[in-house]
């Protein structure tokens, strides 16, 4: 649908809608309207919005919300984020480990009930990026990624101890802090780093790595995938620099940032 066709099934001037809604307001509007067979020639705005709102179910937010506010998260996502809320005073950052065009990564401890400190690392954007406000499609990607995640872990078995654990070839979610700025996704730290880095170590004339090491590694990854298609999550990035090598050479699928759910 074009900006103009939008206009003409609106049946609106352009800037006239509500004085304030710009193109991409109108071309949205249209988009959703259209695609759920609401819209049509003759029929007035107000009548559509009026019966697009009755048919929004509790877990959606308004659409004038949406439109206003694109980085906040539904109210599905916005429940589920609130169980994994962790107070920023908890966690305690160390330094930085990595840093990219859209976000870093550092290092932290964390204080986790029953269990004391925890190493951890932190995902979040980068102060510059939201400094110069472009940070609007860095949180509608934090959301996403978040509530996958957190998919994830509420999709777990529940072990005798009570405890929920996610899949042991997918990285660990601790929660995450949205409630202060800059926002962070909290997960596990794993020493030995990504796979591509793990791989050029084992070029090396001394390296130690077997043909059963690598198999294992592979191994997890294809189970990591399975458990996402369970789900009918589709990770889209699945590459060596997102896959982590913990301990006992188990491989950790990670950075979620991509993935989408397919249904």
């Amino acid at each position: 649908m074009t900006f103009s066709m939008s206009f003409e099934l609106l049946g609106c001037g352009e800037g006239k809608y509500g004085g304030k809604c710009d193109k991409d307001c109108v071309l949205i509007i249209g988009i959703v309207l259209v695609k759920r067979g609401l819209l049509q020639k003759g029929v007035k705005l107000c009548d559509c919005l009026h019966i697009l709102q009755e048919q929004e179910d509790e877990a959606a937010i308004p659409l004038q919300q949406a439109l206003a506010n694109p980085e906040c998260p539904d109210r599905k996502t916005a429940s589920r984020l609130a169980r994994w809320e962790l107070k920023n005073e908890d966690l305690t950052i160390q330094k930085l480990i990595g840093q990219g065009r859209f976000g870093h990564v550092v290092l932290g401890r964390l204080n986790v009930r029953e269990r004391g400190q925890v190493t951890v690392v932190a995902k979040s954007a980068n102060v510059d990026r939201l400094e110069e406000g472009r940070g609007c499609q860095w949180d509608r990607d934090f959301y996403r990624e978040a509530d996958i995640l957190i998919a994830l872990h509420e999709h777990a078995e529940v072990l005798n101890d009570g405890e929920r654990r996610v899949h042991p070839n997918i990285i660990q979610l601790y929660g995450v802090i949205t409630s202060s700025e800059p926002k962070r996704i909290v997960l596990e730290y794993v020493p030995r780093g990504d796979l591509r880095g793990y791989l050029r170590q084992c070029r090396a004339p001394d390296s130690a790595v077997t043909l059963r090491d690598l198999l294992q590694l592979a191994m997890g990854v294809t189970r990591a995938l399975q458990e996402l298609e369970l789900l009918k999550i589709v990770h889209r990035d699945v590459a060596a620099r997102n896959v982590l090598v913990g301990e006992d050479n188990v491989a950790k699928l990670a950075d979620f940032g991509l993935a989408r759910c397919a249904t």
